[in-house]
């Protein structure tokens, strides 16, 4: 199913949901709130990648009588720049000026969400892993087609609880989205009687060559006291995380295993993402093969990804 299919439904679902009178009313305005300028890193920003996908609809929508035959649809659009504050206000300011319903937010969305309850208008984010946003009770008028962190946490107990590995060592990035997942992933492991070893944070984005490499002294003062990482960042610093360990002889033991978790969508056409790094700096083809085997990788399509990948990761 496309992206423009999908949100097209979206458009058709809003009026089981909006209380509007089809006889009153033809022009409908819906708001969207992408990320496009920000002065922070956020990892992965789909706002560029998707926003002519919403034009896209829209305009498949009006043109289809069958669809909404009394109904002409607008959209206002604003950049949040990855800014609470800032997303807040576009809100309001989307609210008074008609729309009645609000597409996106990317990574931080509960204060925005919050909003949009207060005045009964429904909020469907594309990328927001907020866990309060969860909580129906506060957030009635809230959905998203991103898992929620709660969702993203799941997936790692579960694979540490299935092969008994209750103490390890958590690494983290230090985006809003990775921090939230770290906050809720310590909850659970208190709750589970998991044992974190250590934390490290490092800084993101994490860029090779330009903002310095913090995994040798990372790997230094934990290697001795754990064998298992789990890692909370992007591809760059998982890699140059693996790459450390290979190059200390750690990976050749066979007792060390890194959990790495991937937000984005796997996309089979580039199945080698996983042991690369965005850089200009060669990687030795024999790490390609010995240095990526101890890390399990948790992506929204995993029976896709073994398939594609021969089942060896």
């Amino acid at each position: 199913m496309t992206l423009p299919v999908i949100i097209r439904g979206f458009f058709v679902l809003l009026f089981t949901f909006l209380d509007i009178s089809l006889c009153e009313k033809t022009n409908i305005t819906v708001g969207y709130l992408t990320v496009h300028n920000t002065d922070t890193f956020v990892r992965n920003r789909q706002g560029r990648i998707i926003s002519g996908a919403i034009t896209l609809a829209i305009e498949k929508v009006n043109a289809d009588d069958k669809l909404l035959p009394d109904y002409h649809l607008n959209v206002i659009w604003g950049d949040t720049q990855a800014d609470t504050l800032v997303g807040t206000r576009i809100v309001t300011e989307q609210w008074s000026q008609g729309a009645v319903a609000f597409f996106g937010l990317e990574d931080s969305c509960s204060v925005e969400a919050r909003v949009a309850a207060a005045w009964n208008l429904p909020m469907i984010s594309y990328k927001c892993a907020d866990y309060d946003v969860s909580d129906k009770e506060k957030y009635p008028t809230f959905a998203r087609t991103y898992p929620p962190v709660k969702l993203v946490t799941k997936s790692i107990i579960s694979l540490l609880l299935h092969y008994n590995w209750r103490k390890f060592t958590l690494i983290v990035g230090t985006s809003h989205k990775q921090q939230t997942i770290s906050e809720n992933l310590e909850e659970q492991c208190k709750l589970l009687n998991l044992t974190i070893n250590a934390k490290k944070e490092f800084k993101e984005p994490h860029v090779p060559l330009t903002t310095g490499n913090p995994f040798p002294g990372i790997v230094e003062s934990t290697y001795v006291h754990t064998r298992i990482y789990v890692f909370l960042g992007g591809l760059n610093g998982v890699v140059d995380l693996m790459t450390n360990l290979y190059d200390r002889g750690l990976l050749d033991t066979g007792e060390y295993i890194v959990i790495f978790v991937d937000h984005s969508t796997y996309d089979p056409t580039d199945q080698l993402k996983y042991f690369k790094r965005f850089s200009l700096v060669r990687i030795s083809p024999r790490y390609l093969k010995d240095g990526s085997e101890p890390t399990y990788y948790i992506v929204p399509s995993l029976t896709k990804f073994k398939s594609k990948s021969g089942g060896k990761n």
